[in-house]
C-alpha cells in the first residue's frame, strides 16, 4: 500500500484518520473522545476512514442507504475478466471503489447507514421511496463483496457509525 507522508503521520498520531469531506463523522468521533486526523484519502487508497487495528491498516467506507443505491445503480466501468467482484461484466462505481480498497488495505469495512428493505415485488424500499432496483440483485452484489473480503456493517446514522467504529476497533484490538 502506498500512503502519503501526511496519511502516515495522521495514522501514527490518531485513533482514526478521516477523509476531509467527512466532517460530520470526524465531529462524531471527537464527541466520543477519539483523536481524529483529517486528510485526503482519495483517489488512493480510497475510503472515508483509515485506522490501525491489531497490526493491520483498515479502510472504512460509509454510505447512506440512498447513496448505496445511487452508486449501485450508477454506470458500469471497464473491468478485468479476473475481477473477483464482478467477473469482468463491469463494476459499478462503488464496486470499483471496494476493489481499490481491497487492493490497498489489510481489512475493508463498508458501513451502510439508514433503513432499507424489500417490497413484496422484490424492489428496494428506503425510508422515503421505492427504488426501481431489485432487492435480490443488491443482495447478490453485497454477498460477492463479502466473499471478496469486504466486511459489512449496518448502522442507523453517522453518530451510530462513529460508536460502532470505536466498538469494532476495540473488539479487534482486544483479540490481538
Amino acid at each position: 500500500m502506498l500512503l502519503s507522508d501526511d496519511q502516515i503521520r495522521h495514522l501514527e498520531s490518531s485513533d482514526f484518520v478521516v477523509e476531509t469531506q467527512e466532517r460530520v463523522l470526524a465531529t462524531s468521533l471527537r464527541a466520543l473522545n477519539q483523536v481524529v486526523g483529517v486528510t485526503r484519502l482519495t483517489p488512493q487508497p480510497a475510503g472515508d476512514v483509515m485506522l490501525y487495528v491489531a497490526d493491520e491498516i483498515w479502510g472504512v467506507e460509509r454510505k447512506s442507504a440512498a447513496d448505496l443505491l445511487a452508486s449501485y445503480a450508477g454506470s458500469r466501468m471497464r473491468c478485468t475478466a479476473t475481477c473477483a467482484l464482478c467477473g469482468g461484466r463491469g463494476c459499478q462505481r462503488l464496486t470499483s471503489q471496494m476493489r481499490r480498497m481491497l487492493d490497498n488495505y489489510d481489512h475493508v469495512v463498508l458501513f451502510i447507514e439508514g433503513w432499507f428493505g424489500a417490497t413484496e415485488c422484490d424492489y428496494i424500499q428506503t425510508a422515503y421511496r421505492t427504488h426501481q432496483l431489485l432487492w435480490h440483485g443488491l443482495m447478490n452484489t453485497l454477498s460477492k463483496w463479502q466473499h471478496a473480503g469486504v466486511e459489512l456493517q449496518f448502522s442507523a446514522d453517522v453518530q451510530h457509525t462513529a460508536a460502532c467504529l470505536i466498538s469494532l476497533r476495540d473488539y479487534w484490538q482486544s483479540k490481538s
